[in-house]
């Protein structure tokens, strides 16, 4: 794993990474002369698109507003990025950077700053799936928040925000497949599409791991099951030919909480769209041996289109580092 300073000084070691971070100057925007704390960034060589990222992090002194977070992705056209930490405002956060604006947009945060200690390790990971990010603290999750789209693949590494040394050791980043979510009837001929044609698509093309909400076992409440997977997926298909109250009820929650969703619907079947899609992009195919290769080439395009266009989610509230 190569390393590489984007701000900051630091020194990379045999499975230590080093901030050396010192009292700064800065001017505020009155232009008054001010003392504050160095910004460091370092990213690896690494792409990470979905799984778990973990360091043991040491911090050499405690300030109000020293903090040491993953960053599990990074936009360098929009010089932006997303991490989670330790970091203000409270013990705990996950935010985003925006160096253009000067700002960070805080998602979620908790915990009491108190109980950060100088010179003791804390072991810190976050667990990113679809557009859910968790963080945990020695294994322990204290965070979670959705984000308003699926986290885009990047570059991945820690940032620090301190006037005193930062040690950070073991940092990993560990990959996990990601999904996508299925929506149809659980009959023939569309557990055969989903089978022979969908899953083999997104598994053998991009790598992804296709589910149904048949597919869950074990208790719980199915349609819990169903939002959480929807939630964790890239993005979502759905199969809308016959009209199954089921299949739209679920196509309408995936809707409105922004997953991008590509429709499927059986030309032979469907022959007019109902009016609450009718306006909507749908890729229609044909039941047969001639129209497999064809829908095949389709979707896999469909696809292609999604996981290109993905990008940084949108802010919400910004906060100011101080």
């Amino acid at each position: 794993m190569t390393w590489a300073a984007l701000d900051g000084c630091f020194d990379f070691g045999a499975g230590e990474i080093t901030f050396k971070g010192e009292p700064t100057a800065w001017k505020d925007a009155q232009g008054h002369e001010q003392t504050g704390l160095a910004f460091g960034v370092a990213l690896t060589s690494e792409t990470f698109s979905g799984g778990r990222i973990s360091a043991e992090v040491k911090f050499h002194k405690i300030s109000p507003l020293n903090s040491c977070e993953l960053v599990f992705f990074n936009d360098p056209v929009n010089k932006a990025f997303l991490s989670a930490g330790l970091g203000p405002p409270n013990l705990y956060t996950i935010r985003q950077w925006n160096a253009v604006k000067g700002i960070f947009t805080t998602y979620a945060a908790t915990g009491d700053r108190r109980n950060l200690k100088p010179n003791e390790a804390y072991s810190i990971s976050v667990a990113v799936q679809g557009s859910r990010v968790s963080m945990y603290d020695g294994g322990v999750e204290v965070l979670s928040t959705i984000f308003p789209s699926p986290v885009p693949p990047s570059q991945v590494g820690i940032f620090c925000f301190d006037d005193a040394t930062v040690s950070v050791r073991n940092f990993c980043a560990e990959h996990r497949q990601g999904r996508v979510f299925v929506i149809m009837q659980f009959s023939g001929p569309f557990n055969e599409v989903y089978e022979h044609v969908i899953k083999e698509v997104c598994g053998a093309r991009f790598g992804l791991d296709a589910r149904r909400a048949d597919d869950a076992t074990g208790p719980g409440v199915i349609m819990a099951d169903v939002i959480n997977d929807m939630i964790e997926a890239e993005f979502v298909i759905a199969e809308i030919t016959p009209t199954n109250p089921n299949v739209y009820y679920e196509l309408g929650f995936a809707h409105a909480i922004g997953k991008p969703v590509i429709m499927l619907a059986n030309k032979k079947d469907l022959p007019q769209l109902p009016f609450d899609v009718a306006g909507a992009r749908v890729l229609f195919y044909e039941d047969s041996i001639a129209g497999r290769s064809k829908f095949e080439e389709q979707l896999t395009k469909h696809i292609e289109s999604i996981l290109e266009k993905r990008t940084l989610p949108a802010g919400r509230s910004g906060l100011t580092p101080g």
